[in-house]
């Protein structure tokens, strides 16, 4: 049997992280339940069974690695570029290309499961891969909930992602990170309690929600609407919640204007999801 010792230092080896923690539990239970809930739509629209399990590899990776250059330079730091030169090679390696390397954007990682699905389309449909990337993409929208659903408990674990104080949040343990993010701000002292509003938590099951919805909707409809509606609708019902609670988040990470790159996201995509709705009201 492996000690503890030995696991964790396999795992910092492997991995680059420094201890097997509570965070990387519902981390990988997410990209397990994205992988499942892709897989089923998938083989259940005809698809071949080992094209259905490469997708996913491509969608998952290209994902954190955009996630990761996200957190890097659109994540509201003072002076990204300066953080970024101030690492070493192997360093900027490991941001980029480790599975756990913290410090992911989840909007940078959908967007690069977009990219990931584009460029699998490509290669394993080639003359098809129009109709395979709108399939896949489909099918992605709708799993992606529960894998920022499970992301969030890891978030809840780890301390990141905190709401601001409130008299009706919940009670933060001192041994917390957004606690400790408190103190060093100034804004409570040792001791303190601190209760913050648990946005971890709304995100949680706003997710859950979203994906409920899109299941049981393809489930009624299967492929009787048209392309993309899963993406555009999943685009939507997210950036409007992600929109209003990052309003609620204590770790602003202000980009521009007073808004976070969270938030002028799912502004930008508005457009064309308006344009796609549009179109289907107008019957094209």
């Amino acid at each position: 049997m492996i000690d503890e010792p030995t696991l964790n230092q396999l795992a910092h080896y492997f991995l680059n992280i420094n201890k097997v923690s509570t965070y990387y539990v519902p981390f990988l239970s997410g990209f397990l339940s994205i992988y499942i809930v892709y897989v089923h739509i998938a083989t259940d629209q005809g698809e071949k069974w080992w094209k259905a399990l490469i997708v996913p590899l491509f969608a998952i990776y290209f994902g954190m690695m955009v996630g990761s250059l996200f957190g890097v330079f659109l994540n509201g730091k003072a002076d990204p570029w300066a953080y970024w030169t101030s690492r070493s090679l192997s360093k900027q390696f490991q941001i980029i290309f480790s599975p756990f390397a913290g410090g992911k954007v989840l909007y940078g990682g959908f967007l690069g499961m977009i990219l990931g699905i584009f460029l699998s389309s490509l290669t394993l449909y080639q003359k098809r891969w129009k109709k395979a990337f709108a399939r896949s993409l489909d099918a992605f929208s709708i799993a992606t909930p529960l894998l920022f659903m499970f992301n969030r408990v890891g978030c809840i674990f780890y301390g990141c992602c905190y709401g601001k104080i409130s008299s009706w949040g919940i009670n933060i343990p001192p041994a917390h990170q957004s606690y400790e993010e408190y103190v060093d701000k100034g804004l409570i002292i040792q001791g303190d309690v601190l209760h913050l509003i648990p946005t971890q938590m709304i995100s949680l099951w706003a997710n859950f929600v979203i994906f409920l919805f899109l299941f049981l909707l393809y489930r009624q409809r299967r492929e009787t609407l048209p392309r993309f509606f899963y993406f555009w609708t999943y685009t939507v019902s997210y950036g409007l919640f992600r929109f209003i609670i990052e309003f609620l988040r204590a770790d602003r990470r202000d980009f521009f204007l007073g808004l976070s790159t969270s938030q002028w996201i799912p502004l930008i995509l508005f457009i064309p999801a308006t344009l796609f709705f549009v179109r289907i009201a107008k019957g094209k």
